[in-house]
């Protein structure tokens, strides 16, 4: 669990908490003893904001996916009806 500390505690101690969220761990700033933030690495942050490009997130679909693929061609996906009535 993140440590927690009021806005005060972390003004006086802000050099301290900034080596705690450096090291990975959370820090949670409350005032009136709600939390209000959280101090985390820049590296945490970066996984937290970062969107996947869409080769990540495809191999990420796949390898989280429980079913079995199939082979599907484009030959296989191809109506083969003659389409609509022409005029002519």
């Amino acid at each position: 669990m993140d440590k927690s500390y009021s806005v005060a505690d972390a003004r006086d101690q802000l050099p301290r908490l900034l080596h705690e969220a450096e090291d990975g761990q959370p820090v949670t700033i409350t005032r009136r003893g709600k939390p209000v933030a959280v101090l985390l690495s820049l590296a945490q942050y970066q996984r937290l904001t970062v969107k996947p490009g869409l080769s990540q997130s495809y191999q990420e679909w796949r390898e989280a996916w429980d079913g079995e693929f199939e082979e599907v061609t484009l030959e296989d996906l191809r109506d083969r009806q003659p389409g609509r009535p022409s005029p002519f």
